[in-house]
């Protein structure tokens, strides 16, 4: 399966110096936390003064329901625009942030064993959530474009993405913290190890 072929990734973390790596994880880090606070930030809070925030129309049953609240942005549509613009640069910035984190965990976890194993698996947790978001916004976009029309099947693939890209971000956060957990605590072992050697070759 070529998907599941980490040897780019492994080939990347490994090679690539750590410095080099921390500054393009520095950087997607920085470019992740402004998207947050001068874009989303913003225009929720403009958006939210319609009366309904985005929430509300992913939250929607029924046809009536979406009407209601399109018709109530009609003032605010140009902010619900450039809130998806947003956030499609927001699941790009986040693909390269947590793939910078995944590498420089696997670059630190060299020769740890079976350990490794978890970066890659957040990799995989990465492009599945970020995918699962991706597709949650094309089907609010075509819901809020085409209130009166869209096919209502449209609101079901809305809500199962929803679910399922909440599920796979929360495996995501969870193993990267574990695997910088575990090394954290590896490399407190390791130093113990050298100390009571130090230790012992000077008696």
């Amino acid at each position: 399966m070529k998907f599941l072929n980490f040897k780019k990734f492994e080939k990347y973390a490994i090679a690539k110096s750590l410095r080099f790596q921390l500054f393009l994880t520095l950087l997607f880090f920085v470019s992740y936390s402004c998207i947050i606070i001068f874009g989303f930030t913003n225009m929720s809070q403009q958006i939210e003064q319609s009366g309904y925030s985005t929430a509300d129309l992913q939250n929607a049953a029924t046809r009536n329901e979406v009407e209601v609240i399109v018709g109530a942005w009609q003032s605010v549509i140009p902010f619900v625009n450039r809130l998806y613009i947003f956030d499609y640069l927001f699941i790009l910035t986040g693909v390269l942030l947590f793939f910078s984190l995944n590498a420089l965990l696997l670059k630190f976890l060299k020769n740890k064993g079976n350990i490794q194993i978890i970066p890659k698996i957040g990799l995989v947790l990465t492009i599945f959530s970020r995918t699962f978001d991706a597709l949650e916004n094309l089907f609010m976009i075509l819901i809020y474009t085409n209130p009166s029309n869209f096919n209502l099947t449209l609101l079901n693939f809305l809500s199962v993405t929803s679910v399922f890209k909440w599920i796979l971000v929360a495996f995501e956060y969870s193993v990267m913290g574990i695997g910088w957990v575990l090394l954290l605590v590896l490399t407190i072992i390791a130093k113990k190890n050298n100390q009571k050697q130090v230790e012992t070759t000077g008696m």
